[in-house]
């Protein structure tokens, strides 16, 4: 009888030892593909600041372009008006 509880307490351990190496291989199984999906996660992230970062840039660059042609327009009028003017001081001036 002690040899019989003996033996079932054995079983039982091993039983026990198999579940928990099953159990464990699971988890690490787990850990395994959490920490791989956190790892693209993060690449992802750091693709996503890149982008915006370039966005930002060419936001930047167009609205230093956009400046540059409205200064060229204001300029390119004031020297429109001003050569219209000079013209029709001249015509003026021929007409005295």
């Amino acid at each position: 009888m002690l040899a019989d509880m003996k033996d079932r307490m054995e079983r039982l351990a091993a039983a026990t030892e198999a579940e928990e190496e099953k159990l464990t291989g699971k988890l690490m199984s787990k850990l395994e593909r959490v920490e791989a999906e956190n790892a693209r996660l993060e690449a992802a992230v750091k693709a996503e600041g890149a982008a915006l970062e370039r966005q930002e840039q060419l936001l930047d660059t167009a609205q230093r372009t956009t400046a540059a042609v409205v200064l060229a327009k204001e300029a390119e009028s004031e020297f429109v008006a001003n050569r219209m003017g000079r013209e029709l001081e001249i015509e003026r001036s021929a007409t005295r």
